[in-house]
């Protein structure tokens, strides 16, 4: 996890370098949401020697909260086509 979490209401949003973003209570601890697009990049697809961020390059960016949508962003590196799942 590169990016801070951000606290939005009774939540705080997560996102990780395995391109899953969670939706965490704050006061309990437990996780509200998952949102994964199940396809990190790999590292090892560059031929870096010493990568920086290894072995998946995913959302390195802190989430951005819209409040007059409700919509969470995030910004991420994936490989192939973007599939959503969210559980």
């Amino acid at each position: 996890m590169f990016g801070q979490p951000l606290v939005v209401g009774k939540s705080v949003l997560v996102a990780t370098e395995d391109d899953y973003v969670y939706s965490i209570n704050r006061n309990t601890g437990a996780v509200e949401l998952v949102a994964a697009t199940r396809r990190p990049y790999a590292t090892s697809a560059e031929g870096c020697a010493k990568p920086t961020v290894s072995p998946y390059v995913g959302v390195t960016s802190t989430p951005v909260y819209d409040p007059g949508t409700g919509t969470i962003y995030v910004t991420g590196m994936i490989s192939g086509p973007p599939v959503i799942i969210l559980t």
